[in-house]
Order: structure tokens, then sequence, then C-alpha cells
């Protein structure tokens, strides 16, 4: 039985364990197109139970949506829900405790962080099944998120006092310590070079924006107050939630935080969402008293 105190600590380094293991929701959310407006659809809770539910990411397609679950409360395990048929599918069922699934450029394979026997924190993928593992990032034993920035090039939080943001380079296993005390958000434009990721002084928050062509970060947006949790939509504006609204931001436009839709007598606070790569809906992590 793994150490559920460590993994939780480790993982989400800035939430108390009493509040990770506290009930959290995931959400659906239409995103509503016609004649030039766009609106938000009623909220949809595919999780609805007691216990931890999290890190929701959609698949390429935006058919289905990966997520974490505790059914138990002791260990972390990965499932996919179905959007077409409203159906939930465990992934994984193992000794150990996985976290942040994600589809491999590849649209194939599953990509994830898993705590070893060893507590150590790896980066893996596989196919059909969680026992037939590849370490991605052999030698990097302190992963806590990750995301893929195009077909070989992924960006790594790596956990060393504080979270170092690594480019690494799977094709050869090589990578460069790009910025010491960044957050847990990382987002890829579709352009395929481009990583966005915040840094935070306090209550501050700045996204930047590093270009894989250029070897440099340059400013992208600046963050609401307190908050640490962004998502990218398909044109590059960005949404985020506080106190149970949803924002969007244009940072090649106005450069303001606008509230597009008040969600907070249907789901009340939420803080993690991400948008599917179609456009067409939000995810978003629902949670009661103080945010996790």
């Amino acid at each position: 039985m793994k150490n559920i105190f460590r993994t939780l600590l480790l993982l989400i380094p800035f939430g108390s364990l009493q509040a990770q293991v506290s009930t959290t929701e995931i959400f659906l959310v239409d995103i509503i197109k016609k004649d030039k407006k766009v609106t938000y659809g009623k909220p949809v809770n595919i999780t609805n139970r007691e216990g931890y539910d999290n890190q929701p990411e959609f698949s390429p397609d935006g058919k289905k949506l990966f997520y974490v679950s505790m059914p138990d409360t002791t260990q972390s395990e990965l499932y996919e829900f179905v959007i077409a048929d409203s159906t939930t599918n465990r992934l994984t069922e193992t000794p150990e405790s996985e976290f942040s699934p994600r589809y491999a450029p590849d649209g194939k394979t599953t990509t994830m962080v898993r705590v070893d026997a060893d507590k150590t924190q790896r980066f893996y993928q596989f196919t059909e099944s969680p026992e037939d593992l590849y370490d991605l990032a052999n030698g990097i034993d302190s992963v806590g998120y990750y995301c893929w920035i195009n077909d070989s090039i992924v960006g790594l939080a790596v956990l060393n006092n504080g979270m170092e943001l690594y480019i690494y380079e799977v094709r050869n296993s090589q990578f460069i310590v790009l910025e010491k005390n960044v957050g847990r958000c990382l987002m890829a434009l579709n352009s395929g070079n481009n990583l966005i990721y915040t840094r935070q002084s306090g209550d501050a928050v700045t996204l930047m924006n590093y270009d894989l062509t250029q070897g440099e970060s340059n400013f992208y947006a600046e963050g609401m107050k307190g908050v640490t949790d962004y998502a990218l939509a398909p044109d590059g504006k960005i949404y985020c939630g506080s106190e149970g609204k949803l924002y969007l931001m244009d940072p090649n436009g106005d450069k303001k935080w606008n509230e597009v839709a008040d969600f907070s007598k249907t789901i009340g606070n939420f803080y993690r969402l991400t948008a599917s790569r179609d456009g067409k809906r939000l995810a978003m992590v629902g949670y009661k008293g103080k945010r996790p």
C-alpha cells in the first residue's frame, strides 16, 4: 500500500492533505456559439460522488474526458468519461497511484505521472495496459506535472524545493532547466512551438510564453490575483475561475479579464479547468469550503 500522505503532498505542493481528500466534483459545460455570440450551457456533474475527482483532460477529438479519482480514498486511479453516452471507464487498478492522464501526441497511447513503490514520481506512457509502461523521462524521478508541446518535446514541472520547469526532448532524453519556482499550470499553444506557464510572487500571477524556436520566454498575460489555474481556448484566449464565475481574456485583444458566465449557484467555487481542442466544451473542478 502506497504512502498517500507523501503522494498528495508531492503532487500538489500548494494544498493541504485535508483539502485534497475532501470532495471535489468535475462538471462539463457546453460552449454554445450562435450568431457570433458565445454562451455557456448548464453544468453537468459527471462524477457526482463523495471523494476526490480531479485533473480533467479532454482527448484530442473532444469525445472523452480523462480524470483522476480516489475510489476508496487510499490511492488514485485513472478514469475516462465518454461524452456521447455518459459512460465511465476505469483505466487503472494498480497498487501505485496515477495522476495527470493525457493522450500522447500520437493520439493512441496514454501518458501519466505515477508514484512508484520507491516513492519516486515518473512520467510514463502506456498503450492498452498500465502494466506495460515506458519511462519517457528516464533519470527524472520527481515529476509533478507535464504538458506536451509537440510530438517530441514536453514541459515538465519537477519537484525540487518548489517546482522547476524542464523542457525535455523525449527522443534523445536531453533537457534544459528553463526556470525555477513555477506554478503547476502548463499549457501548449496549437502552434506546437509554445508553452504557457505561470510565475508567482505572492498573490500576483504572470503567464509566460516559452517559444521553442527562439529559445526564450516572454510575457503572455497577467493572471488574476490569487488564481493559479488557467485553461487555453483553441484561439489562444485564456479562461480562469474565481468565486464561481468564469472569466476570459484575449491576450492579443483588450488584455482584460471579462466575466463570461456565473456558475456560483450551479457549480459554486471551481478552480482547475480545461478546454477541449475543438472549442465546444469546458471541464471544471468544483469544490466546497477552502480551495484545495
